[in-house]
């Protein structure tokens, strides 16, 4: 989704920090970015899943950009980028029950959960590619398998 060196830009301005999510220069500037793709083509479906891990430079700073994103899921209804990529409507979604702070959200055919867990902001993504009406969810289990293995991480440094 997102493409090098070129920064993400929302067609209404109040979604901004959801192409943020996308952009390589957000609004808030991350420390580090890295991700992981994932493929499941079984069953019939075509489904991508994608996690990036956020650092920012302090706990504050990695709570504000969650809370600048859930505002943002609250006031966006759809939006696409200003480049002509799509995204469509954005609605809010049960996030799963973990110890940190999280949200969930729909946009387009993609599904979206996010945790904070101190400075880092973990995004995990699915989304379909088969062209099914609506995207599926981001499983709980892999949300929280992933989320052990970041805590265990940041314990060690």
């Amino acid at each position: 989704m997102q493409q090098a060196g070129k920064p993400a830009k929302a067609d209404v301005p109040d979604c901004q920090p959801i192409a943020d999510i996308y952009s390589t220069s957000p609004q808030v500037a991350r420390r580090a970015r890295t991700g992981q793709e994932m493929y499941d083509f079984g069953g019939g479906r075509e489904d991508w899943y994608h996690v990036y891990l956020d650092a920012y430079g302090s706990d504050k700073e990695a709570h504000e950009v969650l809370e600048t994103l859930r505002s943002a899921v609250d006031e966006c209804s759809r939006f696409n980028l200003v480049d002509g990529r799509e995204f469509g409507t954005v609605s809010k979604v049960l996030a799963p029950t973990v110890k940190d702070e999280s949200m969930a959200f729909r946009c387009g055919r993609w599904a979206l959960t996010l945790v904070r867990t101190g400075t880092v902001l973990a995004v995990f993504e699915e989304q379909d590619t088969s062209e099914r009406s609506a995207p599926g969810e981001v499983s709980p289990t892999l949300v929280k398998a992933q989320l052990t293995k970041l805590r265990e991480a940041l314990a060690q440094h």
